[in-house]
């Protein structure tokens, strides 16, 4: 039985980052990783041998949990009785109560992992091997994306279909770089015991492998968690680093320019245009980090108010609109996830505002232990390498804490609790410095710089020419900014295309106003079209055909003077041969004159037009649940006169409805200059319109058909529906499979240009 129990509890390890987000009995829904079952199991295995099972020995630290729990109750039950404060209520105290039930029986299992015969170095050595099938699994499931071929597997994995970002096997980019930034020092803590050569190269390689899926997260918080843990540990190594830091740093470069090709050549610039984007947004402090920022804030004034008890675990987003609000944020659309408010995004700022300064110091119990441990043993020889990878460790843990909510990740609690007993049993001594045992002589280290420094050039040299950032335009009311359209000699129609985000108080006030204007062989001018937007957000185009005596094609911009109007360029250029020919784009890796060699000998790469592949619905036999009433069953689409397009719903009543379901039916064109003016601004259409016949007299069992003319001729069209009721205050929708976060289903697109 014992022996059974060693290899469950390794296996319990290996599955934690396989993960998906399971609704359990239409209630609790959890965040699960296919390692809750397994521990299940060892939990019920323990349970039959339980007069054999000390928890002062086996788990001392139980009480902390438990001291942990009952805090928790209490705090969720005075909520509960609070009319000031919105509450979950009882089962999401339940709901609550068994995440820090799990959460103690991962860290027991790191705990005691060594306790069952199983020894430091293979448990890191499986930690790492499972790393390695993350990593692989998430990079082909990023490239099968992008190539428009999306990974059955990974659904079977991580409950979702292939991303546009990594994710690997876990269910969030940004929990998956925190299980990178883990997996990286139990890598490395397992490079540096005594293990075979061939084991050590593989461990390098990993090394390599974790950076590059780190930044295909692209998780702000995870890069940036991660190169502060690599820069403590630089600093702390820095005297071991001699010689070799010639072929280190060579080597930096290769892995950087590498993501950048691999990026361009494969995923079209995607993951640096969101790379760039999000690093924009912090050093600009807009988008997603200002709410972030507004969202951690909010959950600060909140645990103030409620200094020990919190309002309860769980209760944050029913509590935040009142603080949001009293900090002047007027609109509260971007803090809500559909129609919940986020998370505070922020664990320490986020349990406080729940727990109270108690709650908060009792989460923090275990990690407190484990300092103190660390703390006493500092001056054990044998413990000097392992200090100096546990510090950039959980500095990179605690940076990546700040902006997100970690603490319910399940391999934290297990490293916490796995190292909490090393540092218990000072078992930590089979780990050495290797720098010592390695020698290299100077020759190698010479052709090995060498080596990296050529093949660095001529990564670089193909990712130069390939990758570009787009430099945005802020017009302005005192400047016409004015932008030269190359259009071959005007011999064909063409199209010219500009993504713009313009903003208005007042729709009788404009904020941006665009001209295509047509320079004659006389220098005279003329107006060939004309654009004004009060609210704007997205891409527009415009069709033109020059004349025989035109000399240029001109797109000029100007903003308006009125206060509190913005107007913002992001893109500017022609489209030809199915390729976009953007003039604001900046090849940033080429200097000023390594771009001119460059574009004289045509060695510049313009990437193809971003498509993200999504699945069509077309003509398919669907049978998909919206709520528990309605069998979606087929939707197909017929060409009428008028270049029109009909659609045709077939729906099979499941159950009786008392309520008259209204089609949303939503329609974002690749041009939103086909959207009438008050529909710009939020960059598609809307098509809602009632159900025929009504849904109140549909009756179990039977078939319902019901068709649409898309009131559209012109332009492609991304269509997304679902079905829903407003009464009042009152919204009712029915969700895709029951689930709350699918209110609806993308159907594909229709194209009446390509027709």
């Amino acid at each position: 039985m014992s022996k059974f129990k060693k290899y469950l509890i390794r296996l319990c390890m290996i599955s934690i980052p396989f993960m998906s987000i399971k609704n359990f009995f239409n209630i609790i829904e959890f965040n699960t990783s296919l390692a809750d079952f397994i521990l299940l199991i060892y939990v019920i295995m323990t349970l039959l041998q339980l007069r054999k099972f000390s928890i002062k020995r086996y788990f001392p630290q139980c009480r902390i949990f438990f001291l942990l729990g009952i805090w928790m109750i209490f705090s969720n039950i005075l909520a509960i009785y609070n009319p000031n404060i919105n509450s979950t209520g009882w089962m999401g105290m339940i709901s609550e109560g068994i995440k820090i039930g799990i959460s103690g029986l991962y860290f027991y299992i790191g705990y005691y992992i060594l306790k069952e015969g199983n020894s430091f170095i293979s448990t890191l050595k499986f930690w790492t091997i499972t790393c390695i099938s993350v990593c692989f699994i998430g990079i082909i499931a990023v490239i099968m994306y992008y190539q428009g071929s999306p990974l059955e597997f990974h659904t079977l994995v991580n409950g979702s279909r292939s991303s546009a970002v990594f994710v690997g096997t876990l269910t969030d980019p940004n929990l998956a770089a925190l299980y990178l930034t883990i997996s990286f020092y139990i890598n490395l803590m397992w490079i540096k015991t005594d293990i075979n050569t061939f084991e050590k190269y593989i461990g390098i390689l990993v090394l390599i492998l974790i950076p590059i899926c780190l930044l295909l997260t692209v998780s702000r918080g995870g890069i940036i968690g991660f190169g502060c843990s690599i820069f403590v540990y630089t600093i702390l190594h820095f005297h071991n680093f001699n010689k070799k830091l010639l072929v280190i740093i060579p080597l930096v470069g290769v892995l950087f320019f590498a993501w950048i090709d691999i990026d361009s050549t494969y995923l079209n610039g995607s993951l640096l245009e969101r790379f760039t984007g999000k690093i924009e947004q912090v050093t600009e402090k807009t988008g997603e980090f200002e709410i972030r920022k507004n969202l951690t804030i909010s959950a600060l004034n909140m645990g103030k108010d409620h200094f020990f008890t919190g309002v309860g675990r769980g209760n944050y987003p029913l509590n935040s609109a009142r603080y949001l609000d009293e900090m002047g944020i007027e609109d509260l659309s971007p803090y809500k996830i559909g129609e919940s408010m986020k998370i505070p995004h922020n664990t320490l700022a986020g349990i406080f505002a729940e727990l109270g300064i108690v709650g908060l110091l009792l989460y923090l119990g275990v990690f407190i232990l484990l300092g103190i441990r660390v703390w006493r043993n500092r001056y054990l020889k044998e413990h000097k390498v392992f200090m100096c990878i546990l510090i950039p460790l959980f500095l990179g843990i605690f940076v990546e804490s700040l902006p997100l909510n970690i603490e319910n990740f399940r391999g934290l609690w297990f490293l916490v609790g796995l190292l909490l007993a090393l540092e218990e049993e000072k078992s930590y001594e089979i780990i050495k410095d290797s720098t010592d045992s390695i020698k290299t002589s100077d020759r190698k280290i010479i052709i090995g710089t060498l080596a990296a420094l050529l093949l660095m050039g001529v990564i670089y040299v193909d990712a130069a020419r390939k990758s570009y950032i787009f430099k945005s335009i802020e017009l302005s009311s005192n400047n016409l900014f004015e932008v030269a359209i190359p259009i071959d000699n005007f011999k064909e129609d063409q199209i010219i295309y500009y993504n713009i985000q313009a903003n208005s108080p007042d729709i009788n006030y404009k904020a941006a106003n665009i001209q295509i204007v047509e320079i004659q062989q006389d220098k005279s001018e003329k107006v060939l079209q004309e654009y004004s937007y009060w609210k704007a957000r997205g891409e527009a185009r415009v069709y033109i055909d020059p004349s025989d005596n035109t000399s240029q094609i001109l797109l000029r911009a100007r903003a308006t003077d009125i206060e509190e109007t913005s107007a913002v360029i992001k893109d500017i250029g022609y489209i030809k041969d199915d390729k976009r020919k953007s003039l604001l784009k900046k090849y940033f890796l080429l200097p000023a004159w390594l771009y001119e060699i460059f574009e004289q000998r045509n060695w510049l790469v313009d990437r193809e037009a971003t498509q993200t592949p999504k699945e069509e619905l077309w003509e398919k036999q669907l049978n998909i649940v919206m709520g528990d009433s309605v069998v979606l069953q087929k939707i197909r689409y017929e060409e009428i006169e008028d270049n029109k397009v009909k659609l045709r719903f077939t729906f099979k009543c499941e159950k009786p409805m008392d309520i008259d379901y209204i089609m949303w039916l939503h329609g974002k064109p690749d041009n939103i200059n086909l959207l009438s003016e008050d529909r710009i601004q939020y960059g598609f259409a809307n098509f809602d319109h009632l159900l025929s016949p009504e849904t109140s007299t549909w009756e179990v069992g039977k078939e319902y058909i019901h068709e649409y003319i898309l009131p559209v001729n012109q332009g492609t069209w991304d269509l997304n529906f679902g079905l829903w009721k407003s009464e009042g205050e009152k919204i009712y929708r029915l969700y895709i499979d029951n689930d709350e976060k699918k209110s609806g289903l993308y159907i594909g697109q229709v194209s009446f240009d390509k027709r």
